[in-house]
């Protein structure tokens, strides 16, 4: 396969991968459920596996044995509570324990709000531990929910705070192909809205919003390549039985860029979906068709530089994604 494709900076033919990978895995775990009462609940659990892989490298083993518990308890009607523990133990890197909590409280039936902290990890994959100071990623979040329902609205709005310890990166190595690196702190800031309303039976509107803003306290400047704001609404509309109708606008906002590449940030683009499925239940049939991006516009994912040392892009124009385009299939079930 092409590691890197014709066209990369520096390799005008790009760079063929030959070598042969292996990998053997074997994994078993088991979990038991224990209901105390109808307002307690006990969850335990173990997992254990091993695997081994060839690499250009070398090979490269691990194993892992993971120990976990959760405990769901009700106090009184209205508030309700769940606790997390996970051990995890691997062969070639720390030990860790990672804590998890929620707590639910019911106003009404028409309010709820919701409190939620996990702390969890994301360990280096075998290949990533070419680079030997490389660490895990470890990552608390803290959100705060309020939940609003109704026989036909539903409502969400969310805040969170995210920070990671240890965010892992990577860039482009003429010797090793690639070099894997840690980014010391990451803090994510956010808030969500998500919106559902039935008109009647047939009709339905959804929206949802995204704001986030992610800073690297390495560079003291926000992550690249990322946007700070996405929404999209849709609409669903079954005028009869077997027909749906559905459409959907994404709107995803500008995308930056990283600290020494000097190309201008991606604008923001829009994208308007639609479809259409008809179901026939006496011969078991279904015929969907649509239309993606019915507005063509062109859209792009942003690419990041190949090395530090080169300063130049992948890609310089991006990654360009398809235009508009028609879709058409039929499922027959026999």
């Amino acid at each position: 396969m092409y590691l890197l494709p014709p066209g990369f900076p520096n390799f005008p033919d790009g760079l063929l991968y030959t070598e042969v990978d292996k990998s053997r895995k074997s994994y078993v775990n088991m979990d038991v459920n224990y209901h105390v009462s109808s307002d307690n609940k006990l969850l335990f659990g173990v997992e254990y596996y091993d695997e081994k892989h060839l690499y250009y490298l070398g090979d490269k083993y691990r194993r892992v044995f993971s120990l976990f518990s959760q405990y769901e308890f009700q106090p009184i009607d209205d508030l309700s509570f769940t606790l997390g523990l996970r051990y995890d133990e691997y062969s070639d890197i720390d030990n860790k324990t990672t804590p998890r909590f929620a707590a639910v409280y019911r106003l009404t039936s028409n309010h709820i709000f919701k409190f939620q902290y996990a702390n969890a990890f994301r360990p280096p994959t075998t290949i990533e531990l070419v680079t030997e100071e490389i660490k895990p990623s470890i990552i608390e979040t803290y959100e705060l929910t309020y939940t609003y329902k109704s026989i036909s609205t539903l409502g969400k709005i969310c805040f969170y705070h995210s920070s990671m310890k240890n965010a892992m990166d990577s860039m482009y190595d003429p010797i090793y192909y690639f070099i894997y690196f840690n980014i010391d702190k990451v803090r994510s800031r956010g808030i969500e809205l998500d919106i559902e309303h039935n008109f009647w039976n047939h009709f339905k509107f959804k929206t949802s919003t995204a704001y986030m803003y992610s800073k690297n306290y390495d560079s003291n400047i926000k992550m690249p390549l990322q946007t700070n704001f996405i929404g999209n609404a849709g609409i669903i509309y079954n005028p009869f039985k077997g027909i749906h109708f559905s459409t959907k606008y994404l709107y995803v906002g500008k995308k930056s860029r990283e600290l020494h590449d000097d190309r201008k940030n991606l604008d923001a683009n829009h994208k308007l979906n639609a479809s259409m499925t008809i179901s026939v239940p006496n011969i078991r049939t279904k015929i969907r068709l649509g239309m993606g991006n019915i507005l063509n516009e062109d859209i792009r994912v942003p690419t990041p530089t190949s090395h530090l040392d080169f300063k130049k892009a992948t890609y310089l124009e991006d990654y360009p994604r398809h235009g508009r385009v028609m879709w058409f299939d039929i499922t027959r079930e026999f």
